[in-house]
């Protein structure tokens, strides 16, 4: 992850960083765009919200969006592969 991500609160650039270039087929142009300029997956500094409204001609609070909204998409598989909270052998309160 870069030092400019990691300053900016950005902790799921390094988790973006690591997928597969095919993963970021599931989403739009648009949001590809936001992603890759947000995060600084395309090899550029990360660029702030009102930088990509302005090249998207969106607003920023869209940016912010649909970043959040691509994010979630994009590592949802990911986290489904977590055991859940608790693990195994935690007995409900039915069972208790």
């Amino acid at each position: 992850m870069s030092a400019a991500a990691r300053k900016r609160g950005r902790p799921q650039a390094e988790a973006l960083h690591a997928l597969p270039p095919h993963a970021f087929d599931a989403l739009s142009a648009l949001e590809r765009v936001v992603v890759q300029r947000y995060y600084g997956l395309d090899g550029d500094r990360p660029a702030t919200q009102r930088e990509i409204a302005r090249e998207c001609s969106i607003s920023s609070q869209r940016v912010g969006s649909l970043a959040v909204q691509a994010v979630a998409r994009l590592l949802a598989p990911a986290l489904s592969d977590r055991p859940a909270i608790g693990g195994e052998g935690v007995a409900s309160g039915a069972d208790a």
